[in-house]
């Protein structure tokens, strides 16, 4: 783990960082199960479900944090790290096998990704 995340600074920047992540997020799914779902309220129930998941990793984070070592919280991340992969890399796949061009937005996403790391790595 680096030693910036035990810094004081990064706690509002990394909790500002999920807020902002999470607006855009919680439209595209909201507007996913309000065309799925036949009423609003079933949708807005839902969209709570799904979101309250981010709450209980939140609660239960907290809850393990003090008890782990820098390498155990490294080891959780690296796991939800490989969690997203693995599910990308299958959605991509598939998406890849039917014919669809699905590949060329997560290309996109691997090259942005690529060039954050070069560019925090120059500076």
């Amino acid at each position: 783990i680096p030693a910036a995340i035990g810094t004081a600074g990064l706690g509002p920047a990394f909790v500002a960082g999920v807020a902002l992540h999470k607006i855009p997020e919680g439209l595209a799914l909201g507007a996913i199960l309000r065309a799925a779902l036949p009423s609003r309220l079933a949708a807005l129930g839902w969209a709570a479900l799904a979101q309250g998941a981010t709450l209980a990793g939140g609660a239960a984070e907290s809850a393990v944090h003090p008890h782990l070592n820098p390498h155990g919280t490294s080891l959780l991340l690296a796991l939800a790290g490989a969690s997203f992969l693995y599910l990308g890399s299958h959605a991509v796949h598939g998406e890849w096998r039917r014919g669809s061009r699905a590949f060329v937005p997560a290309l996109a996403g691997i090259a942005a990704a690529a060039l954050m790391q070069i560019f925090r790595a120059a500076h």
